[in-house]
Parts: C-alpha cells; sequence; structure tokens
C-alpha cells in the first residue's frame, strides 16, 4: 500500500528545498517568492522543517491564511512534527465596535508562544499582511493579561 503523502516527502527531501533552506540560513536571510496558492504553504512547512526555526508567511487575506493553516494540517496527516500558528488580524465588522475576541485570543496566543524561551521548532506562523501591521502588546503585557499560561 502506497503512503497517502508519497510526494509530499519527495518535496521535503528535493534538492531545492535543501537549497532554499540553507538561503533561509544564512546570516542575511531570505526571501522566498514566486509560489501560488498551496504551493506556498507547502513550501513553507517544508522549510521549517528543514531550518528547525519558526518561518513566517505571509498572505493577502484572512481567509488565505485560513486555507494555508489548512493545507499545513497536511504535515501532520503525515506523520512530520509541524506547528502552524495562525496571526489573525483584528477585524472589526461596519457597525461593530468591538474586536472577535477569539481572533483576539488567538493572535495573543501566538505572541505570547513566539515570545516564550521555548523553541519553537518547525514552526510556521501564517499572517496576512494586516495582521502584520496591527501593533502587539509587549510579551509581559499578555502574560498578566492571560488567565491561563500556555
Amino acid at each position: 500500500m502506497s503512503k497517502p503523502h508519497a510526494w509530499l516527502d519527495q518535496i521535503i527531501d528535493s534538492a531545492h528545498a535543501r537549497a532554499l533552506a540553507q538561503v533561509a540560513l544564512r546570516p542575511t536571510g531570505g526571501v522566498a517568492d514566486g509560489s501560488r496558492g498551496s504551493s506556498s504553504a507547502i513550501m513553507a512547512g517544508t522549510l521549517a522543517l528543514h531550518v528547525q526555526r519558526p518561518v513566517l508567511l505571509v498572505v493577502a487575506h484572512l481567509d488565505e491564511a485560513d486555507d494555508a493553516v489548512d493545507d499545513l494540517a497536511m504535515f501532520a496527516e503525515a506523520g512530520y512534527d509541524l506547528n502552524p500558528m495562525r496571526f489573525g488580524a483584528l477585524e472589526v465588522l461596519p457597525g461593530e465596535s468591538g474586536v472577535n475576541l477569539e481572533l483576539l485570543a488567538e493572535r495573543l496566543g501566538v505572541v505570547e508562544r513566539i515570545s516564550t524561551d521555548r523553541p519553537l521548532t518547525g514552526a510556521v506562523i501564517v499572517a496576512p499582511i494586516q495582521a502584520l501591521m496591527q501593533g502587539v502588546p509587549k510579551p509581559e503585557a499578555v502574560s498578566q493579561l492571560s488567565l491561563i499560561h500556555i
């Protein structure tokens, strides 16, 4: 019986993926562009596995962030230890005065997670551009605001 995600193994083990990881590990870092749709998430996940550091996947919209996190779930299905985290933008709908508390909690959870001393090996942070333009509280303020510490 063939492995359901054997094609993913081939991508992860490819010479191109290893070369991209070498570029990412340079002191100046690197930017990968040119991929579209699910291939962006697959390459971000592959890169995170190779470099064992957090990888930031920037997408245009919140819907694309949701899709990317769904695409990254296949790494776990294939047996890889990958931790996708969505860093959502705080959106307020017309006529509303407050932000979605679920999005706020998710956003603060990511801030707390990346500000700890625990290593984030195999982590992919998926963020729409809008989320990166919004401020976040200082790490010590996040822990003071949290009821449960992760």
